[in-house]
């Protein structure tokens, strides 16, 4: 059994979130090579189509967040076009949902569009119709550029990204909204309303981030008692 398989299948929050990372094909690959060991490669057109619908995922799951309009009649609209079908067989050995759309074909990565769609439709029905979004996004900050670049984002991505920012109140207070020297995370998690944060990683970040703004001289003064420490 592959080190995939000993996982869950991955889901929607899951594939958009590793999705943030994507900086260009070849990051996608290397994701696509752990999640779905021995299959054949996406070429770099199918890519583009499946960034792009995550794209559309991204913002629908945005206005799920601030509580904005949902596209309903476009997700209808996409999920006319799916035939989910049981493929254990094609999914074994992988992190694929063994619910896979074969509609359209034989690519994959359209196949596994089709199955996180579904999953997303589902969780943002039970949104509106109960009118409660469970769905959060983490608080934690870099100072690299390990997710999404704004240049990356079409002009709704972008203007919903700065939503998000807005939510930070040392990027607010200190005019760094639009600062692309610093990132939030782009991972969404469900369920957890008290949680900031999705890692103990984010938590430290965003801590060594926020004590340089309050104390310009937190990080010489750490770096001179970690010399001091050395020399004893």
């Amino acid at each position: 059994m592959s080190r995939a398989a000993t996982k869950p299948p991955i889901d929607w929050t899951e594939t958009l979130n590793e999705a943030a990372l994507w900086h260009d094909f070849g990051d996608f690959i290397q994701w696509f090579h752990v999640q779905a060991p021995g299959l054949p490669d996406p070429d770099q057109q199918e890519y583009v189509e499946f960034q792009d619908n995550l794209s559309f995922m991204r913002s629908q799951a945005a206005c799920l967040y601030f509580g904005l309009e949902a596209d309903v009649e476009a997700i209808n609209a996409k999920l006319k076009t799916v035939a989910l079908t049981i493929n254990a067989e094609r999914c074994a050995g992988t992190r694929l949902p063994a619910l896979l759309d074969m509609a359209d074909g034989e690519s994959i990565l359209r196949q596994l569009f089709g199955g996180l769609l579904v999953q997303f439709a589902g969780y943002a029905a039970d949104t509106l119709v109960s009118g409660c979004c469970n769905l959060y996004r983490c608080q934690g900050l870099y100072r690299d550029q390990q997710g999404m670049p704004f240049s990356a984002m079409d002009v709704q991505l972008k203007s919903l990204e700065r939503r998000y920012r807005s939510e930070i109140a040392l990027l607010q207070d200190n005019d760094l909204v639009d600062d692309a020297g610093i990132q939030r995370c782009f991972d969404f998690f469900i369920g957890r309303p008290k949680a900031r944060f999705c890692s103990d990683t984010c938590r430290f970040n965003t801590f060594q981030i926020t004590k340089q703004f309050n104390d310009p001289d937190y990080l010489a003064e750490k770096q001179r008692r970690y010399r001091k420490k050395l020399r004893t």
